[in-house]
């Protein structure tokens, strides 16, 4: 799942580790894997690009590794912070992209979007916590 919790104000990973944890229990390592992708085109065996991020570096790696395939590549990564930021912010450039593109605006009104786009979503991840905004 992605976004931020309207409520909290609080990334997935935080309301999972929240819900996990609530009787007490130590929350096992968990992971994140985020696209872009569609399922559809996964499921075609469609060139599809990755990344998973956990906490545990470690188990990153071994996620990311059971996935790959010749048709998709996974990157590992310790910053789920920037994961989760970048899948949520992600979306929002596509739709006004799709906006953009619907009223005609041009490439360049697309690219502008994009472009800017990509730099508030890193300079929001940063100010979430992220180490880094991963990007595929």
């Amino acid at each position: 799942s992605k976004g931020i919790e309207v409520a909290s104000k609080s990334l997935m990973h935080e309301v999972i580790n929240e819900t996990l944890s609530e009787g007490g229990e130590t929350v096992p390592p968990l992971a994140f894997i985020s696209g872009p992708s569609f399922a559809d085109e996964v499921s075609r065996g469609k060139a599809t690009a990755l990344v998973v991020a956990s906490e545990d570096g470690r188990m990153a790696r071994r996620v990311a590794a059971m996935l790959a395939s010749k048709r998709l590549r996974a990157y590992a990564t310790t910053d789920v912070v920037g994961v989760e930021v970048g899948g949520a912010v992600k979306n929002v450039i596509a739709l006004a992209a799709g906006i953009a593109e619907g009223l005609q605006l041009g490439m360049n009104a697309r690219s502008a979007i994009v472009t800017r786009g990509c730099y508030e979503m890193r300079r929001l991840g940063l100010l979430l916590g992220a180490k880094q905004v991963v990007v595929v």
